[in-house]
């Protein structure tokens, strides 16, 4: 379609407004929706994650002020001003730009400065918990990661050794603390970090083992019914393919380390 004349300009401003609204609209609900999750009621000034977020507030912002623009000044005065056309082009390349960096910073928000996918990693400072024998399965090294501020959120790491002939799986885990306890991986796609359930479960290898550890495999507890503070501890439950159910005792720390969790 041309967009030489006013009243084809105009009717292209009109779609363009009407569908930009309800996708500005959805951006603009998911916003405070995902902060309260990942942040909780409590905002940390200094998380990565809120300079990401104001940003994403700026640009919404200055995208709808376009866009009112458009809608109230610009297009009404299209069959009087060509002057009115060329700025309106302009400002709907604007729009579309504004849009685009919407987009990108989502994707940051939600791949890089996440608080929930984030693990730092200083080294445990109290002694290992006493190792688990299960069967052929040995568990060693287990711990909780302790929940941020409101942010209803942990995770739990260990290293399983099978000393038998014969693989096993870990297939589920339970604790009292969270709503859910559900198997996750975390892997590298395209350069960005991501994480998946595992819904068949980890393999535990024969004369080998498995290990869960900060930026790998873990169980995400969800729902947490409180927070987890430091120096506790917290009963969970294990469910193997072949030995069954076993239970651990396991201590909640502030930060994990990979390297605590390596063979």
């Amino acid at each position: 379609m041309s967009l030489e004349s006013p009243t084809e300009l105009g009717e292209v401003a009109r779609r363009f407004s009407q569908q930009a609204f309800g996708a500005v609209l959805a951006l603009v609900m998911a916003g405070p929706f995902m902060a309260v999750i990942l942040l909780g009621t409590e905002i940390d000034l200094s998380q990565p994650y809120v300079g990401w977020l104001a940003l994403k507030v700026a640009l919404v912002a200055g995208l709808l002020g376009l866009a009112a623009f458009n809608r109230w000044r610009l297009v009404p005065r299209l069959k009087e001003s060509e002057a009115a056309g060329t700025l309106l082009r302009r400002v709907v390349k604007g729009e579309v730009g504004l849009f685009g960096a919407v987009l990108v910073v989502t994707a940051c928000l939600t791949t890089l400065s996440a608080p929930v996918h984030r693990f730092e990693a200083p080294v445990l400072s109290e002694a290992a918990p006493p190792v688990v024998e299960a069967g052929a399965l040995r568990i060693s090294h287990y711990a909780m990661r302790a929940t941020r501020g409101t942010v209803p959120v942990s995770a739990i790491y260990l290293t399983v050794d099978n000393t038998g002939k014969a693989p096993d799986r870990l297939l589920s885990a339970q604790c009292a603390c969270a709503e859910t306890a559900s198997l996750h991986i975390m892997s590298m796609k395209d350069g960005l970090m991501g994480m998946a359930p595992a819904p068949e479960g980890f393999s535990v290898p024969a004369q080998a083992g498995l290990v869960l550890a900060p930026m790998g495999a873990h169980i995400m507890l969800t729902g947490t019914n409180r927070p987890l503070v430091e120096g506790e501890r917290q009963k969970v439950i294990l469910t193997f393919e072949r030995e069954g159910r076993v239970e651990l005792d396991i201590p909640v720390t502030g930060q994990v380390s990979a390297h605590s969790h390596s063979h």
